[in-house]
């Protein structure tokens, strides 16, 4: 029998080789506590992406950060200049932030802040979404905070 994989809390036994490539998980301030605003019907609420995958023993994260920017540029019509900063993770891995906005439907802004680490050949992508008018100083400071708190666990 081979050995069960935890994926956030739910184990689960794979086919013979399979092996995990990808994970991705969502979090979310709750609904009541998103932004209202009258030109949309649903409350915005900002979020925290964490996506890592498998990137291979010879990936080099200036290349991840080169096809990270390529692949924004690519898809998001009306993307503002992309902003970079190196960031210093809790556990001293240095990656990279990427700070930048785009339009969104009824004149909204959508601001992204996103961390990229590159650890034993898997990249780690932490990307912290909000409306224009949620990225105040003190938020940017917490999600920014936030961020760097990412760790490898060991």
């Amino acid at each position: 029998m081979a050995a069960k994989e935890n994926v956030d809390g739910i184990l689960i036994e794979a086919p013979a080789k399979f092996v995990k490539e990808e994970t991705m998980v969502s979090l979310r301030v709750p609904a009541r506590a998103g932004t209202k605003d009258a030109r949309i019907q649903n409350p915005l609420r900002p979020n925290l992406i964490v996506h890592r995958r498998l990137a291979g023993a010879r990936a080099d994260l200036a290349a991840v950060v080169a096809r990270t920017r390529e692949e924004l540029a690519r898809s998001i019509p009306g993307l503002s200049p992309v902003e970079s900063a190196d960031v210093a993770f809790d556990d001293g891995v240095t990656g990279v932030l990427l700070a930048y906005s785009f339009p969104a439907p009824k004149g909204l802004r959508v601001c992204q802040l996103q961390a990229l680490r590159l650890d034993d050949g898997t990249v780690t992508s932490l990307t912290v979404t909000a409306e224009q008018s949620q990225m105040t100083e003190a938020a940017k400071k917490a999600f920014l905070r936030a961020l760097a708190s990412a760790s490898l666990e060991r």
